[in-house]
């Protein structure tokens, strides 16, 4: 597709033809490049090529194409990825990825102000002394300010053994402090765990993004059998989805036989999971906390144990994210995402827009909803302070005319050091201590 002007029509026709065979054989392609519409749609593309002030290439074109046609959809769930951003996608699909090892946030509302979210213990970032807070300056020696968090991420993530050099400015610090950090392979930890009073393990599942997911839980379910737990607490909590399979070989954990969910597709339901006998905890009492940020896969596991009567489920009503997507892998190396499925769960209750509702509604007090301002007047590129309670939480830089904004997680379930261990508060979360009080009734 990065074919120049002389033969661009005959290039994107071939590169059509290639595509649609792969997906939808040669008769429908024959059938598309005939209509006028298909034709227009090339002879726009060498227009522009050729006539427009400025030269454009040819892969940003396809970009803002392949862009348009899904936002035509109206589908906030289906989208296009470009090459490289669908690479570093199905590399962290693995489980694993080459990086520094730290999580990152943008704090501005318009996705810049990228700063340090949490850190791997096994990190290079983390053995540096880089903090949560820290705001990305430079990438070697480019201006990150502007940058969003998945432009950092890219910039950052880099072949294994390879060396980045990061300038950060840390909130109360006079000066911006400067890394150089080698590259390495970092396994993404999906599942921690930890023993709450009472023998009541205690498990939070983060994301089901990654393939390693339902082997990291598994060894989470079997170390906290071996201490001892009698009931367990499963939080889903800000959990957000991610591969469906991952979520019905967790939810089959807990049950022995029957459907875990099903897929309606243009009016036809089709069995899409079910569980299978020799679950590691299908004899012992669950409870799973939820909240508005619970979504897809979540709630595909929450809604199958709540239809077995299998877990009571505490918290707040889930986002409501019912549907599945098929990914299509294309010719330029971009991934396509389309919405395909509606998801229903085993007693074929629908869930898209409407969530799951708790059997046990509490309300969410851990205090890290997200903190937000936005001012004026400070002065072209003016450095703020954020204070909480007198804590200084972060820096904001106001931009030429400034203004300036804030936005992002403040408080203690900010997840400081990610790694196999559950970090908790029972004293601020009452979610989590209502919860504990169930397991413990039904140990």
């Amino acid at each position: 597709m990065r074919t120049r002007h002389f033969l661009i029509l005959g290039a994107l026709l071939a590169v059509l033809a290639f595509t649609a065979i792969a997906q939808f054989g040669r008769s429908a392609t024959d059938e598309f490049l005939r209509s006028r519409d298909a034709q227009a749609l090339v002879q726009a593309f060498s227009v522009v090529q050729q006539h427009h002030l400025s030269t454009v290439e040819p892969a940003v074109l396809i970009d803002g194409a392949m862009r348009g046609m899904l936002e035509a959809l109206d589908d906030k769930y289906s989208s296009y990825l470009p090459p490289q951003q669908a690479a570093q996608e199905a590399e962290l699909q693995t489980g694993q990825y080459s990086g520094i090892g730290a999580t990152l946030i943008s704090t501005n509302r318009d996705g810049t102000g990228v700063e340090i979210l949490s850190l791997f213990p096994t990190g290079s970032a983390f053995e540096s002394g880089m903090a949560v807070g820290d705001r990305f300056i430079r990438v070697d020696g480019q201006d990150a300010s502007k940058w969003n968090a998945s432009e950092v991420a890219r910039r950052v993530r880099g072949p294994e053994s390879t060396t980045v050099t990061i300038t950060v400015q840390r909130p109360g610090a006079s000066q911006p402090l400067e890394f150089s950090l080698q590259r390495r392979r970092i396994t993404l930890i999906s599942v921690s765990s930890a023993m709450l009073p009472g023998d009541i393990g205690y498990i939070q599942l983060q994301t089901f993004f990654t393939e390693r997911v339902i082997d990291q839980f598994r060894e989470s379910l079997a170390a906290l059998r071996r201490q001892g737990a009698r009931t367990l607490i499963l939080d889903l909590r800000e959990n957000s989805g991610g591969l469906v399979d991952q979520g019905v070989k967790v939810a089959d954990e807990f049950l022995n036989a029957g459907d875990v969910v099903w897929f309606r597709s243009q009016g036809v339901t089709t069995r899409a999971g079910s569980a299978t006998p020799g679950g590691e905890w299908t004899d012992r009492p669950v409870v799973v906390l939820v909240n508005k940020n619970s979504a897809s896969a979540s709630e595909i596991v929450a809604g199958a144990l709540q239809d077995y009567g299998r877990a009571t489920i505490v918290g707040t009503r889930t986002f409501g994210k019912g549907v599945a997507q098929v990914q299509a892998e294309l010719v330029n190396g971009g991934r396509l995402i389309l919405v395909n499925k509606e998801w229903l769960t085993p007693q074929r209750r629908a869930i898209n827009e409407a969530g799951i509702e708790p059997d046990v509604v509490v309300a969410d007090t851990r205090g890290y909803e997200r903190l937000s301002l936005e001012g004026s007047n400070a002065g072209p590129n003016a450095t703020i302070e954020v204070r909480v309670d007198g804590r200084l939480v972060a820096t904001v830089r106001a931009d030429e005319t400034g203004n300036f904004s804030f936005l992002a997680p403040v408080g203690s379930a900010v997840r400081r050091v990610t790694d196999a261990t559950a970090r908790y508060d029972l004293e601020g979360d009452a979610q989590l201590r209502r919860a504990l009080e169930i397991a413990q009734a039904a140990r």
